[in-house]
């Protein structure tokens, strides 16, 4: 065996089950909400797309659902404007459908198409940029250049 692998730090059989414990405890209840939401998200569109309009004796979707979910998308983006959100997630399908949306409101969010559900978590856990740590209003010194004189 090498140094370096000896060297390593380990993770002894109480450590590593406190370690898959806390996994768990964080990750379980967190897959529960998931699902739960998940499963609200397809009641709702069930009931939007197939019960409703049965009640209201169409055969499909009336023109005005189909008009207004676009109208609650642009609502939803305005809301997230206003609480100061700069990025926001689509799915690729719908880069066609900015097209048609007026660019001014939206001036100050960042829209970022994806196709999978890797790259969603891939931006939206991405690290922001550290502000700089400038403390003064000096500008930074620059690098002097080599002097042709030596000193001994």
């Amino acid at each position: 065996m090498t140094e370096a692998a000896e060297q390593q730090p380990s993770i002894s059989g109480p450590q590593y089950l406190r370690l898959i414990g806390l996994g768990a405890l964080i990750g379980i209840p967190a897959a529960l909400l998931a699902a739960v939401f998940l499963a609200l998200i397809h009641l709702v569109e069930d009931w939007l797309w197939h019960d409703l309009p049965d009640a209201l004796g169409y055969d499909a979707p009336p023109w005005f659902l189909v008009l207004l979910l676009p109208v609650v998308g642009a609502g939803l983006v305005l809301a997230a404007r206003r609480a100061r959100v700069t990025k926001i997630i689509l799915p690729a399908q719908n880069r066609r459908d900015l097209d048609d949306v007026p660019k001014e409101p939206f001036k100050d969010i960042r829209f970022i198409f994806v196709d999978n559900m890797r790259q969603v978590f891939r931006e939206a856990l991405k690290e922001k940029a550290p502000p700089a740590l400038t403390t003064s209003a000096r500008p930074a010194r620059l690098p002097q250049a080599a002097s042709s004189r030596r000193s001994f």
